[in-house]
């Protein structure tokens, strides 16, 4: 075996360099992009677990308020140590704030560092070797890791943040040593003591967790008891490896979506090298026939024709996955801007590497995919005829005249597959089984392009001979007896262009359903916010007490807030919080997006405290429903208010329940606002009113004032940006299909070399022979993107109806991407164009007597 791949393998794909190319490019670029988002996802995931342990330092125990959002008390500290078992209890503040002096934002750590103990148990350590706590408890310190706030960050001095009250100057007072559990868990980090932390941040006296130290001999369940015994309802005891992996656990349906459409790439390589290796077998009958002749059985044959593609696609899958590597770093912020929107988090990732595990992956799927398309070609020789090989004849190697119907019938089988799956997708909301159901339509809807091409060759013969000539004739006489190979061509075409269809028919829907609640629900002159956000499009909250400030500027005839609380625990499920004012919680604003209930009965009762609602997507993961009781964990105790209503809500992407502002002040203990809504008396235009909130805000530079199509306009570029990565995708897809397109047109012309020379001589001009190539090409391309707008279209519907649901969370409507469609197809078909062109170029220029003489 080894053999004949040494002297027959090697040597034809020395002579066949360019089909050997069309191989390695088509699975080089379906590996680089399954290694790039194995790479991001891997990295996020990691650091997210990693931050969390090494941020413990020595804590086995974290207690954190249900809310993401929410803080706990620093009174509850004495309590807690007291419990049997705690050796320490630490209130800790773990936050980003926003740089003063430019747009970056700063991650700080905080804790009571007059506890000799805690530099310590949090393995603080500063180069030098000095008293990171002696030096802490001085008024404005901070110190840092080396990367904090600036490069070279040793040369810094100071840090200036935009602290709740105005700008803040720290002075770095020390530098943390690399082998501190700190600088590695963060590269850009600034510790504080808790004091200094609070006056920044305008805090009271609250934390953002209690850190839990234990006793060396101490059983951390029964310390769990304890500690839930002493603090009572509205908390949660979770160790640091346990909010690491319950993060991670939140994305990975996200991440599982990318990855999805990550395969899609590998997947279109698979026809690439299915189309190769049946072009090889036909154009080395001969040689294939002659070892036959001499005693070589035919499972060595199809063993060595599987170990070439296996040797090209080992060479494709490292230069894929090293590929993936170098695009890892620019896809790497891509996903992480769009998971921030998503999850209103600043995720960040350690620096993206190619460990054994990511390269074996990489190497085994690009080898697995290769296989797979080589097989079913290689074994079409186990069929065939010594003699009738050696001699070259039409059926040297036996045509199976039932291929169309089995892969007709196989297609049909696996829609159906995709289809009756759907109800089983909804019944166990399983994001996995989305990710198959979306999969198997590819491929059903891929297979289903041999039957439709060989169908397409018999009706549009009369059609081209008519419209265009005997070249017109031949073109589809050509189509029709390789409908096997030009189908591969038209399943890559159709392949990239319903992918871009799905991605643009997702994002042009959740855009225009956001865009009109965004439209109606913030329908106000002017919105007051932070300028600050953790991450996405939510920013941080502000003192509800603004409110009455601008409620005595002159032309405000209304005023109206809401507070969105992100992270709030219902069960298994991390759901948002939305409060809003009395006069927010009308029909007017609300009414039209209820689908259950009665508007203005169901807002009386919130109104009033004695009810809540809930978004549309939260009943349909919870299966809650009008009337039922709501039992949900707040800091207070558990909040049980009946259900009077559910609507369509887009502020979460698990859903969110819909309360009053006071009975949230109440259950939370805050008092802060997330925008406040200001309307314009008669007559009073919107930016007059504008220049006087400015005025009155003065230098308030931590806030900022929009009028309502700003606010969209500010949505709708939060969006755009979080789905920048798709484009990096759509890139690799259209690489594939350019493969497809020119390994076609290559395998058709060296087919038919021969024939084209014998067309030469007989008088045909090098141009009407280029124009047959390009009308048989111009078909596929046309087929394809009848085909790629048919899938695609089912698909984005499936995607926007079910699939989302689960992978993203939010429940849309589906808005058909028309523009983005066209667009799509549109660079497809001149890609496909160009890609033909060249070899078909040179085919109609070729000398005729060399023609002629090849065999």
């Amino acid at each position: 075996m080894l053999r004949l791949i040494s002297t027959i393998s090697l040597r034809e794909l020395r002579q066949t360099p360019l089909r050997a190319l069309l191989m390695f490019s088509g699975i080089a670029a379906g590996v680089t992009l399954l290694t790039a988002v194995n790479i991001v996802n891997g990295s996020i995931t990691e650091h997210l677990k990693r931050s969390a342990r090494m941020l413990a330092g020595r804590t086995a125990l974290q207690v954190i308020a249900p809310g993401a959002e929410q803080r706990v008390a620093v009174r509850l500290v004495p309590a807690l140590a007291s419990v049997d078992g705690v050796e320490t209890a630490s209130a800790v503040l773990d936050t980003i704030v926003p740089l003063a002096d430019r747009p970056e934002r700063q991650r700080i750590f905080a804790a009571d560092f007059s506890d000799q103990r805690l530099a310590a148990a949090y393995g603080i350590r500063l180069d030098g070797g000095a008293n990171p706590a002696t030096l802490l408890i001085q008024p404005g310190a901070a110190v840092a890791t080396r990367d904090a706030t600036a490069a070279p960050a040793p040369s810094v001095r100071s840090a200036r943040l935009a602290g709740a009250a105005g700008t803040v100057t720290l002075e770095i007072v020390g530098r943390l040593a690399n082998g501190s559990p700190l600088a590695a868990a963060a590269r850009d980090l600034l510790v504080l003591d808790m004091v200094e932390a609070q006056t920044v941040l305008g805090l009271g006296d609250v934390a953002d967790r209690i850190d839990i130290i234990l006793d060396p001999d101490a059983r951390i369940e029964s310390v769990r008891d304890g500690l839930y015994e002493a603090l009572g309802p509205g908390f949660e005891v979770v160790t640091p490896a346990e909010r690491g992996v319950e993060f991670a656990r939140i994305i990975e349906s996200f991440q599982s979506t990318v990855q999805a459409f990550g395969l899609l790439a590998l997947v279109a390589g698979v026809f690439v090298v299915y189309s190769a290796t049946s072009t090889a077998v036909r154009a080395r009958t001969r040689s294939l026939g002659t070892l036959r002749a001499v005693g070589v059985t035919p499972g060595q044959i199809v063993a060595m024709l599987v170990g070439e593609v296996i040797l090209v696609s080992l060479a494709a899958s490292v230069i894929g996955a090293i590929a993936g590597l170098a695009i890892s770093f620019g896809l790497s912020e891509l996903v992480r801007e769009t998971m921030s929107m998503i999850y209103f988090y600043p995720f960040a990732g350690d620096n993206p590497a190619l460990d054994a595990g990511a390269f074996g992956i990489a190497v085994m799927a690009g080898t697995t995919a290769a296989i797979a398309g080589a097989v079913v070609p290689a074994m079409r020789t186990l069929r065939m005829d010594p003699i009738s090989a050696i001699n070259q004849e039409p059926l040297a190697v036996q045509r199976d005249t039932g291929s169309s119907r089995r892969l007709l019938l196989l297609a049909l089988v696996l829609g159906l597959a995709a289809a009756a799956s759907i109800p089983l997708e909804i019944r166990w909301k399983s994001a996995t089984l989305g990710n198959i159901v979306s999969i198997t339509w590819f491929i059903a809807f891929v297979l289903f392009s041999v039957p439709a091409v060989a169908w397409l060759a018999t009706r549009i013969s009369p059609l081209l001979e008519r419209g265009l000539g005997v070249t017109g004739l031949i073109a589809a006489q050509n189509i029709s007896v390789s409908a096997r190979r030009s189908a591969v061509a038209v399943a890559a075409l159709a392949l990239a262009v319903a992918t871009q269809i799905t991605f643009a028919g997702l994002g042009h829907s959740f855009e225009k359903s956001i865009d009109a609640f965004i439209a109606d629900f913030m329908n106000a002159d002017l919105v007051v916010s932070s300028n600050h956000t953790k991450g996405g499009w939510l920013e941080d909250p502000i003192d509800a007490y603004e409110m009455a400030r601008l409620a005595d500027v002159e032309g405000v005839r209304r005023i109206d807030a809401f507070r969105l609380l992100p992270g709030q625990r219902l069960n298994e499920h991390r759901i948002s919080v939305l409060a809003a004012t009395r006069s927010f919680l009308d029909p007017e604003t609300f009414g039209k997006w209820f689908v259950e209930g009665e508007p203005v009965d169901a807002l009386a009762r919130v109104r009033d405290a004695r009810a809540v609602l809930i978004s549309q997507t939260l009943a349909h993961f919870t299966e809650l429903k009008a009337g039922d009781v709501l039992e949900l964990p707040t800091p207070s105790g558990v909040l049980r208010l009946p259900i009077a209503g559910i609507i369509v809500d887009y502020t979460s992407d698990r859903g969110s329940v819909i309360l009053d502002s006071a009975t949230f002040a109440l259950h939370w203990n805050d008092l802060r606002v997330s925008r406040i809504l200001l309307h314009a008396s008669p007559g009073v235009p919107s930016e007059d009113l504008r220049g006087r909130v400015t005025a009155m805000l003065g230098s308030r530079d931590d806030l900022r004032v929009q009028n309502h199509q700003e606010v969209i306009d500010l949505q709708r570029r939060e969006f755009e940006e979080s789905f920048k990565a798709t484009g990096v995708l759509e890139l690799f897809l259209i690489i594939v299909t350019i493969t497809g397109i020119i390994d076609a047109v290559v395998s058709s012309v060296s087919e038919r070399k021969r024939e084209l020379a014998l067309m030469r001589a007989t008088g045909a001009t090098p141009l009407q022979l280029q124009r047959i190539i390009m009308i048989e090409a111009w078909v596929m391309i046309l087929a394809g993107l009848s085909l790629g707008i048919v899938g695609g279209s089912l698909s984005a519907w499936m995607w926007v109806n079910f699939h989302a649901t689960y992978f993203l969370g939010w429940i849309i409507d589906f808005h058909f991407p028309w523009v983005t469609a066209a667009r799509a197809c549109g660079l497809a078909a001149l890609a496909a164009a160009a890609a033909a062109y060249v070899p078909a170029r040179f085919a109609a220029r070729e000398d005729v007597l060399s023609a002629m003489r090849y065999e």
